[in-house]
This record gives structure tokens, sequence and C-alpha cells, in this order.
């Protein structure tokens, strides 16, 4: 097959290329810049894109002919691309990237009849409020309106109401990811913090982690077996941030937070990030909508994966393992 795969630079797009290609599929990846390290090895065919000038206007026949071209005689796109933001600034520059870019993909896509994989996020479903793992289907209690799952919310509007006019389009939506190719780093920032003893307290909520190998073959999977049009969560195993962050200390050989954040600390915490953010003008990760976030169990279901897909959750202490393997190749953490 002839993929086109935007976000090839990113923790779960660097997986996709990879696999894509030693399957022996043609991959063909829109990038913002030549020569990324992260493909370099990799033989993909890369083709040089302005995504913000070809995400501005939806009627731009300069921006619709960027895409129509990289879509002509490909046999399926993934859109992996996303700026995650967790925050309440960045608004506008989340819906170009996350919604507006989706538009412009989404339409070229139709217009060539090929099939489209949207990979969305757990984050536009609900969380889970007794523990039990949610499914598709259900979509409250809605996470904090944060400017990327607003985005990302509205770009999934965006696949479905294509959907309704003809579109062959599937979306994913892939939990907490770890493992190796973590370049810049995403979830590789949670490894080095645990390993670097800066985190005292975890978060009183959860996640749903998983080897990104595994979503990266769910992801080629749907190419080929996702129903026109579904959903289907690509996560793993649902743990507390506590049990996680043990696990990675086991991985980094470091000594694990042992309290959670209680709600009062997490509302005065929140509060802080963000007066600092109105006096500082720049928000940082401390602000009201991560720190809610991190005092939820977002615990998922992928039965309807395993079920329809073939998709198969591996144990996390490999995909850990790899992520930590990565990341000490690449040299010190990020500052």
């Amino acid at each position: 097959m002839k993929l086109v795969l935007t976000g090839a630079t990113g923790l779960l797009g660097n997986n996709v290329a990879r696999l894509a290609v030693a399957a022996g599929h043609e991959v063909v990846c829109p990038v913002r810049r030549l020569g990324d390290r992260s493909l370099v090895g990799v033989p993909v065919s890369q083709v040089l894109v302005d995504f913000e000038a070809a995400s501005r206007s939806t009627t731009s026949e300069s921006s619709k002919s960027v895409w129509d071209e990289l879509v002509a005689g490909c046999d399926a796109v993934i859109h992996s691309a996303a700026l995650i933001h967790i925050g309440w600034q960045r608004q506008a520059e989340s819906h170009a990237a996350n919604v507006e870019l989706t538009e412009q993909i989404a339409a070229s896509v139709q217009r060539a009849g090929v099939r489209l994989i949207h990979i969305s996020t757990v984050d536009t479903l609900a969380y889970s409020v007794n523990g039990q793992p949610v499914s598709e289907d259900t979509r409250q209690p809605a996470k904090p309106s944060s400017a990327y799952v607003r985005s990302k919310t509205a770009a999934e509007v965006v696949v479905k109401n294509r959907v309704a006019q003809g579109l062959d389009g599937v979306i994913l939506h892939p939990g907490f990811m770890l493992g190796p190719w973590d370049w810049k780093p995403s979830s590789g920032k949670m490894l080095w913090a645990i390993a670097k003893r800066q985190i005292p307290l975890a978060p009183a909520g959860g996640c749903s982690a998983v080897d990104v190998r595994d979503v990266a073959q769910g992801v080629l999977n749907a190419v080929l077996r996702g129903g026109k049009g579904q959903h289907y969560i690509l996560a793993g195993h649902n743990l507390s941030y506590v049990e996680l962050f043990r696990e990675i200390a086991v991985t980094t050989s470091a000594r694990p937070p042992r309290w959670r954040v209680g709600p009062v600390v997490a509302a005065l915490a929140g509060w802080f990030g963000d007066v600092w953010t109105r006096i500082n003008g720049q928000e940082t990760d401390l602000n009201s909508a991560l720190v809610r976030m991190g005092q939820l169990r977002h615990y998922y279901s992928s039965d309807k994966a395993v079920r329809e897909l073939g998709y198969q959750i591996s144990p996390l202490q490999p995909a850990l393992a790899a992520a930590w393997q990565f990341l000490q190749s690449c040299g010190d953490p990020p500052k």
C-alpha cells in the first residue's frame, strides 16, 4: 500500500512510519522541515509542506492543491499530526493545527476517494467516575475544555461531518503511549522527571498506559479492517498514576513518589499556575486544566478494537524499558 502519514516526527507517527515500511508499505511523510533526525535512516519519502499556510483557510486553492497532490494515488491517509497543549491558552493556534488542518486533509481525501485514518485521543471521551473502563460511546462526564480537548473534539466533528458526506473515515483514540522513538520527547518527559526525582507527589487520577508499538500496529490494522465512520479506542493497562510511577521507577532505578496529590493541594496548585500565567503572560505545565486532568481516572476499554481490528495489548514493562533505553541513547533530558 501507499500511505500518506502526517505527524511522522511524533511518538506515534514515527512508530507507524517504521512499522509500515518494515511491512513493505510505501510511506509519504509531509514534514515542516526536511532532514529531521527522527526520520534519518527511515526509508520514507519526505515532502516539505507549510502546515500553517495549508491550514489557514478551507477555501484556499493553493492549500487545496498541496493536499490534493499529496493524496493522489495513495491508498490511505493517516492523519497523526496534532498540537498538544493542555491548558487554557493557545486556543486559536490549537484550532488551526487540529481543526482547520484536519478539514483541509479530510476534504482532499474525500475528493480522492481514499480512506482517512484520523488519530484523535481518549481525551475527547468521558473519564471514568467509578474506576470502570469507558467505551467509545461514552462522552460524559467530559474532561476540562482545554485547548487540546476542545480542538480535538472539534476535529472529530469535522471528520464525522465528512463521513456523512461520503468520506471513508475511521477515528482512533489512543491511550497514554510509552515506548521507543520518542524524539521530542512526549511521555518520555515523565520518565526523565521520575528518574531525576522531580515529581514529589503523584496525581490522584490514573491513565490507560499502552506500548506505542501496539497502537501503531492498531493504526495499520485500521487501514484495512476499520469500519467506515467507526471509533476505536487503542488503549492498554488501566492503572493509577501512583502505580504507573512505581513501574517507571523500577525501570529507571529511581525512587517513586509515594503520596497522591489531594484535592485541596491540586486546587491550590492549579490556582497558583493560572495566577502565574496572568502575571507572566505565558502558560506553563502548571495550570488548572492540566492539574484537573491529573486528578481524573482516564480508564478505557479497547474491547471493540480487539474484536474488529485484531488489536493486541502487550505487557507494559517492555514498553517502559524500550522508552527508557531510547531516551538514554538521546543524551541529557530536555530542560
